[in-house]
């Protein structure tokens, strides 16, 4: 095998290897476990026992779920914002501290879950409905903007 194609092949095998922490590597530490324990599991089986763990604990499998782990679990959405407004502290608390798209995208779907599950009426939470829109406001991605924006919209019954 001459040079140049071993390189490619030790090249690839590297870019492949760091693919699943490649978009947000400060999320390794966090990941990790719940990697090799609750995403090894079946999807069934994922859905089933999500809620038996505890806020915290599903907001880290939650983040992790759709920034590290591809294809994206964006089914825990839904699972989350059943949590209503026990959830709304720890997840005010994460989208005032979150500074990029990806986590701020994320949170907004489940207050969006939460709006349309009625679980908590996060419309009337004039408080809540300023920091999202701050956060939208700071956003650079204007994809990820757009989805975001779409699940203010739906928060706040607007129709496009």
């Amino acid at each position: 095998m001459n040079i140049l194609v071993r390189l490619t092949v030790v090249s690839a095998s590297f870019l492949v290897a760091g693919c699943s922490f490649a978009a947000n590597s400060h999320l390794r530490n966090t990941c990790n476990p719940w990697v090799n324990t609750f995403y090894k599991n079946s999807l069934r089986e994922r859905i089933a026992t999500f809620d038996s763990y505890d806020l915290g604990s599903q907001y880290e499998i939650f983040i992790c779920g759709n920034q590290v782990i591809h294809p994206p679990a964006i089914y825990l959405a839904e699972s989350f914002a059943k949590e209503g407004a026990a959830a709304v502290p720890l997840l005010k608390k994460k989208l005032a501290q979150a500074d990029d798209d990806l986590t701020v995208r994320d949170i907004v779907l489940v207050f969006a879950g939460m709006q349309r599950q009625r679980s908590y009426d996060v419309s009337k939470d004039a408080d809540l409905v300023r920091l999202i829109v701050e956060k939208l406001n700071g956003m650079h991605d204007p994809e990820w903007k757009a989805i975001a924006q779409g699940n203010l919209d739906k928060i706040l019954g607007v129709s496009k």
